[in-house]
């Protein structure tokens, strides 16, 4: 079976950790995820302003994005999305009611916001500060624009499903002055640093899915990190783990074991990437090439071919490892079953739905594409070829 996504630029040298070195990295603070380099900086932009922040995002999302709003002290208000890019129109954002101080502004599965210049000049204006949450859109462009370069902040995430992984981990980069970047690194120095021990639990559990996530191995419990972690924590071999994914009961009692652990169960700690980390992720960094061009042009042929027809997004770059729209009939992907994960991975319930009454959270008119998006989105693998459309 085909995963859901695997690292795009991870070779099998790079699990030697002796012999890594620190290439060169983009510029920015280095976080131990995704939603600590969020919660970072809104914390931050609080502070500045000296007050509560009104944080607008879209309600089609993660929930620990609204976790790291919430926790850094702000309220949220909720958008819907567009059914093309399932990001948020300009329209939307000029019809609300309120005025939000920070823009989330997600690109969804590499696929960058079609309206992102028009958006972020239309922030400019009206002094809104744009965080870009590029989690899973990493060197996309729309209209030969570079996602990441225009937001005021951007956040990446390094976690085990995206392009650069480090099975957890994220980085923070700063393009304004509203809270410099000298600013954002002196609190940044002050956080902890993971230790050595920690770091190579994390990049061992990372090996363990890169080696059995190939095809002629992969089943679906081999991506369950938390039960992977928890056995190589204990020193259990990488092949009696993967023989452990074969039993259905096994892993679901370790499973249901740490879902009861009240310690995974915390909130958002915010400190550094650890130093070995790094030196993984820059590896990958320096092979990075757009790779998916040909493998969308053959998947949207073998769509097409299902009556499913190709979605417009003129001017879009995608750098990603999946391909999504929305499809209302998934009988049409029968022929695939247990041969390519095709489903919504992300997000099967809007923000406004879990939460529906919370005086931190603003909601406002109705959100049908929300609501459409999580029932009806799918995910096609584009990280290898595949037979059935790969001809």
């Amino acid at each position: 079976m085909i995963a859901r996504a695997r690292c795009k630029f991870i070779k099998s040298t790079d699990f030697i950790f002796d012999e890594l070195e620190l290439k060169k990295i983009p510029k920015g603070l280095y976080f131990n995820s995704g939603r600590a380099a969020l919660k970072f900086i809104l914390e931050k932009l609080k502070q500045n302003k000296t007050k509560e922040l009104l944080v607008g995002l879209q309600s089609f999302n993660c929930s620990v994005v609204l976790d790291a709003i919430l926790e850094s002290g702000n309220k949220a208000l909720l958008y819907d999305i567009n059914k093309v890019d399932f990001s948020i129109d300009l329209d939307i954002l000029k019809s609300s009611t309120f005025t939000p101080n920070v823009l989330l502004l997600t690109h969804y599965q590499g696929i960058p916001c079609l309206e992102y210049k028009n958006i972020v000049d239309y922030c400019k204006k009206n002094n809104i500060v744009v965080v870009e949450d590029c989690a899973q859109s990493v060197f996309s462009s729309i209209n030969d624009i570079e996602i990441g370069t225009l937001g005021d902040y951007v956040i990446w995430s390094f976690a085990n499903d995206k392009p650069f992984s480090s099975l957890s981990g994220g980085a923070l980069f700063c393009n304004s002055n509203v809270i410099s970047f000298q600013s954002l690194q002196k609190s940044y120095k002050i956080l902890k640093e993971p230790n050595l021990k920690a770091q190579m639990l994390e990049l061992k559990t990372l090996r363990f899915l890169f080696n059995y996530s190939l095809p002629k191995h992969f089943n679906k419990n081999v991506i369950k990190i938390n039960v992977i972690k928890f056995l190589i924590r204990l020193r259990v071999s990488d092949t009696l783990i993967y023989s452990a994914t074969k039993g259905f009961f096994l892993f679901k009692a370790i499973e249901l074991f740490l879902y009861l652990n009240p310690i995974l169960k915390q909130k958002i700690k915010i400190t550094k990437m650890g130093e070995l980390k790094k030196k993984f992720l820059s590896n990958q960094f320096d092979r990075f090439s757009f790779n998916s061009d040909q493998k969308i042009t053959k998947l949207e042929m073998y769509l097409e071919s299902k009556g499913i027809k190709k979605i417009s997004r003129k001017g879009a770059k995608i750098a990603w490892n999946r391909y999504s729209f929305i499809c209302d009939n998934y009988e049409v992907f029968s022929d695939l079953e247990n041969k390519i994960e095709v489903m919504n991975f992300n997000w099967p319930f809007p923000l406004h739905t879990l939460y529906p009454i919370n005086n931190k959270i603003v909601l406002e008119g109705s959100y049908p594409n929300s609501e459409k998006a999580s029932k009806e989105i799918l995910n096609v693998p584009i990280w290898t070829k595949f037979i059935l459309y790969d001809k």
